[in-house]
């Protein structure tokens, strides 16, 4: 029953994982990685080829800064292609993202801050996957639960979408 009721869930939210992934185990490092890992594989879903994914994460105070060195072992487990943010640049209506020392096209992620309900649920926003040249903007809370021994996405609510 309960299998049954997280492939609803996957269908529901639209990611494009099985069941047998299961949620990521929790990688070292505070549960705030952990929690952030899981919102990183959420949101990428289906790996983009091998197309280089910037990472970097939002503060409780608004600040925005590059993915934990953690966060980055916890999305290169899956998606060797991750980097920090910082090593990419453009972006946003006018530019590409793209990575700086090579010009390859990238796909930029920003996620955060992780917002604590109790210790076994976290709330987190994220803005998807991100390639530059839109003003498209889709911003999504995610809501997730601790699950064994990692982190799963059990619910998103699109809070801005134009």
């Amino acid at each position: 029953m309960r299998l049954h009721r997280l492939v609803g869930m996957l269908l529901i939210a639209g990611c494009p994982r099985t069941p047998s992934d299961g949620p990521p185990a929790a990688p070292p490092g505070s549960r705030d990685t952990a929690v952030l890992a899981a919102v990183f594989f959420h949101e990428i879903g289906v790996p983009p080829g091998t197309m280089p994914l910037c990472l970097r994460v939002r503060g409780a105070k608004g600040e925005i800064g590059d993915a934990s060195d953690e966060v980055l072992a916890a999305v290169r487990s899956r998606y060797p292609e991750a980097r920090k943010a910082s090593e990419c640049a453009g972006g946003g209506p006018d530019e590409a993202v793209r990575v700086r020392s090579s010009g390859e096209s990238a796909g930029m992620l920003d996620i955060g801050p992780v917002e604590w309900d109790d210790a076994d649920h976290a709330r987190v926003k994220g803005g998807g996957l991100g390639r530059g040249k839109s003003s498209y903007v889709r911003e999504v809370e995610y809501s997730l639960v601790r699950d064994g021994g990692g982190w799963r996405v059990a619910s998103e609510r699109v809070v801005v979408q134009t």
